[in-house]
């Protein structure tokens, strides 16, 4: 079903369907089949590896680390893209646009991909990730001790969308996101815009919206933002 849900203050406008795809098109520049590839080759690497070595936090070792690089690798092939491949304790995984648009990830609960649903993250976002939200949305920033990342801070984007995913069995639930704001202890204070990608499973059959209840996936948690 192609739907887009009305703006009402405090919530977020959702897209779905067919007019998800005309949105991500719009403001990021390619298709959403590109971020659909990459997670099913991520899905499809997970579930291809061992139980004890998806369980390790190593790069390359889960879901997560998979799936970003699949995502940065994919968006290597374009120009107005760059892909930060800088992880250490302050810097979580970006791309970014040449305009300031960024683009991070998020693992999300059940509610991810479920148009009926508020979105929530499986973690709270970290240091970097909240001077960011609240910077661009003109909230009262939170102190950090480091020179050199509110110098580095200064430079990111003011317009930050979130990949959230959810992995349920051999299934993804995907969207891609923008918070309204985040509050100083990192929880998201809401969403501006939701762009539901649907599910992405093995047998690579899309469900473009999410009506039902799902379980809570079973994947072992992985901090994924900047601490």
């Amino acid at each position: 079903m192609d739907l887009v849900q009305a703006d009402f203050v405090g919530n977020a406008r959702v897209y779905s369907g067919e007019s998800s795809n005309r949105e991500f098109e719009r403001i990021f520049g390619f298709p959403p089949q590109l971020i659909r590839d990459a997670v099913r080759m991520a899905l499809r690497s997970y579930m291809e590896s061992d139980d004890i070595h998806t369980q390790l936090s190593g790069p390359g070792s889960n879901l997560y680390h998979t799936l970003v690089e699949q995502v940065r690798a994919a968006l290597d092939e374009n120009d107005a893209w760059t892909a930060n491949r800088s992880v250490d304790n302050h810097t979580a995984p970006r791309a970014y646009r040449r305009d300031g648009l960024g683009l991070t990830f998020a693992q999300g609960t059940n509610s991810t991909g479920n148009i009926r649903e508020e979105l929530h993250l499986k973690k709270r976002v970290g240091s970097v990730t909240i001077v960011e939200l609240q910077r661009a949305g003109g909230t009262q920033q939170v102190e950090l001790a480091f020179d050199d990342v509110e110098k580095e801070i200064l430079a990111r984007p003011q317009t930050l969308w979130f990949l959230v995913y959810c992995r349920d069995d051999n299934t993804v639930h995907l969207e891609v996101s923008l918070p309204s704001g985040a509050t100083d202890d990192g929880k998201i204070t809401g969403w501006d815009k939701r762009i539901v990608l649907g599910d992405v499973s093995m047998t690579d059959v899309a469900v473009e919206e999410r009506t039902d209840e799902r379980g809570e996936d079973g994947e072992v948690g992985v901090s994924i933002s900047a601490r």
